[in-house]
Order: structure tokens, then C-alpha cells, then sequence
């Protein structure tokens, strides 16, 4: 049996509630070794067991502290929602985050709209846009400046696609055209043959 195959037969051993003098005869192993195996499982078991201990709320704010999200908070400590909020508030205000909480608290509702909302203004300034063109946009929506707009973008769409259904128009036109041409052009050369053959029959006559 290697070193890690024993160690974990150790644990196995230990996990059944064996005692150490027990796994000891089985494993031929001493104290020592035994005791340095079960020693990380024995102190991160007590851990646990020290959290779930604690009431519902320190749990919740343990969960956060370590970067879970609302969800995953309900999920694993069967809480109301509503609770969880509450308890997130509360682990924001710990954290010196008084001016998120009062932002949070405005904007619940809105917060999928708003996370979107970040998300656009992150790819565009990734692209370029500064702060300054941020501000310009919003500048422009509150004064009414953006129907405008709006509808100088819609008539240059309109009068482009205009444009495209006339060039279409002069292309196909084009087409027939060049079409007629290559038709007289062949009716010419059917023409000039016979016009030789009745100048060499006059000739000979």
C-alpha cells in the first residue's frame, strides 16, 4: 500500500468513528503518523461544525464575505429572499458601503435594467468612448436632443434606401440596354454577309 493509498484508508478509518489505537494495529502505523493524517480533517470539521453553530444571519454574512451572491445564499440556507436582502444590507453597512446601500435600495427594481445598462456603457467604453461621451448621451436624452435624432437617422435611412432601389433601377436599365446593343450588333453581322453575296453575283453577270 503506498503512502496516499494509507493515508486515505486512515481517514476512511477515522470517518467510521474508529479509534486511533484501533487504526494504529490495522495500519501498523503510530500515533504520531495517525494523528498528523487526522489532524487537518479534525480542525476543518470543527470549523464547519463552529459555522453551522452560528445563527442563520453570521452564516449569510460569512457566505458574502467569501463572494457568494444572493442566490446562492437562499439556496444554502433555505432563507426567504426577502431575509437575504436584508442581511446583504446589512453586511454592506459593516463594510462601510453606506452610499451603495442607499443606491441599492433606490434602484432594486431596476437593477437588471441598470446592470444592462452597465454593461452597453462598459463595451463602449472598451471601444473608445470616454466618460465625457457618456455624459454628452445622457445630456442629450434628457433634453429631447435624442427623438431628433432619432429622426435625421431615420430620413437618411429612408432617402439611402431610396438611393439603393434607383441604383438598382439604372443597373437593370443598364443591363437591357447592353442586351438590345449585342442583339443589333449580330443582326449587322447577318446583314453584311448577304450584302457581299448579291455584290458578286451582280459582278459576274
Amino acid at each position: 500500500m503506498t503512502r496516499d493509498e494509507k493515508e486515505k484508508y486512515v481517514l476512511e478509518l477515522y470517518q467510521q468513528g474508529r479509534t486511533v489505537r484501533y487504526i494504529a494495529q490495522v495500519t501498523h502505523m503510530s500515533f504520531r503518523e495517525i494523528g498528523a493524517i487526522t489532524k487537518p480533517y479534525k480542525q476543518k470539521t470543527e470549523q464547519v461544525d463552529d459555522i453551522k453553530s452560528k445563527s442563520k444571519v453570521t452564516q449569510a454574512i460569512n457566505l458574502f464575505s467569501e463572494g457568494k451572491d444572493l442566490v446562492d445564499v437562499v439556496i444554502a440556507l433555505d432563507l426567504q429572499p426577502d431575509q437575504v436582502r436584508e442581511i446583504y444590507r446589512q453586511f454592506l453597512k459593516l463594510k462601510d458601503m453606506h452610499e451603495l446601500v442607499e443606491v441599492y435600495d433606490g434602484l432594486q427594481n431596476y437593477l437588471p435594467s441598470l446592470l444592462e445598462l452597465f454593461r452597453i456603457v462598459s463595451r463602449r467604453l472598451s471601444r473608445g468612448l470616454n466618460v465625457n461621451d457618456v455624459i454628452d448621451i445622457h445630456r442629450i436624452i434628457n433634453t429631447g436632443e435624442f427623438e431628433y435624432i432619432q429622426r435625421r437617422i431615420k430620413s437618411r435611412m429612408d432617402a439611402e434606401s431610396w438611393l439603393d432601389n434607383e441604383i438598382k433601377k439604372k443597373e437593370y436599365h443598364l443591363r437591357t440596354l447592353n442586351n438590345r446593343i449585342r442583339e443589333l450588333s449580330y443582326r449587322e453581322w447577318d446583314i453584311i454577309p448577304m450584302t457581299n453575296t448579291a455584290n458578286e453575283l451582280t459582278s459576274l453577270s
